[in-house]
């Protein structure tokens, strides 16, 4: 007697689909104005903080409804989303003492092994805004909060949405190419490389 196959239950099936619908929007709400300009120009980066600002709302009501769906009473949304305060310190330490290691060896290189380089220009721009608070938050929302939760609400194994997740902001980035190619002036071939490289190392 031959074991039944196991389903995949219909439910784990829509959080993925759902989690990657986040992703593509993630995508396209960069793409909703009607600019030629390169994506590090002022006038870019303010509609993209705005296009950010309309997928960080948006995102979690995907999520919202996606569990009020399939759980009316006692749906705890924001445990859902990532926001507890069991484990809370070591949530916040931990994080902050992984991205301090990371960045470790390129604090080193330059101001001990180069200090010929000088420090890093400490003045406030947009792109300083983008670079290091809008895009970090935005991408932390919509790919680990929304998608990871999503996914283990859905069914899915811890590990599953640990690998999925990034995979899913990996391949976000492969739209880089179009403004590699467009802004850049590099051909086709060089700009998927190039894109794809982004995409393996931010996964």
């Amino acid at each position: 007697h031959k074991p039944e196959p196991t389903m995949v239950p219909l439910k784990a099936i829509q959080a993925l689909a759902l989690g990657g619908w986040l992703a593509i929007l993630f995508v396209l709400s960069l793409y909703i104005w009607k600019n030629d300009k390169n994506r590090d120009d002022s006038e870019t980066i303010q509609k993209r903080f705005i296009s950010m600002a309309i997928c960080c709302f948006l995102s979690p009501l995907h999520v919202v409804a996606f569990i009020y769906f399939h759980e009316q009473d006692e749906a705890k949304y924001l445990v859902w989303l990532g926001f507890s305060t069991i484990g809370l310190f070591a949530a916040v330490i931990l994080p902050l003492l992984l991205t301090s290691i990371l960045f470790l060896g390129p604090l080193v290189d330059q101001f001990f092994l180069n200090p010929e380089l000088g420090f890093p220009s400490t003045q406030v721009d947009l792109r300083m805004l983008r670079n290091y608070l809008v895009a970090p938050l935005a991408e932390e929302l919509v790919f680990r909060a929304c998608i990871c939760g999503l996914l283990v609400y859905g069914g899915w194994s811890h590990t599953f949405a640990g690998v999925v997740s990034p995979l899913m902001f990996g391949f976000a980035h492969l739209h880089h190419a179009k403004e590699h190619m467009r802004h850049a002036g590099y051909g086709w071939k060089k700009s998927i490389q190039m894109a794809g490289f982004q995409a393996c190392y931010t996964t």
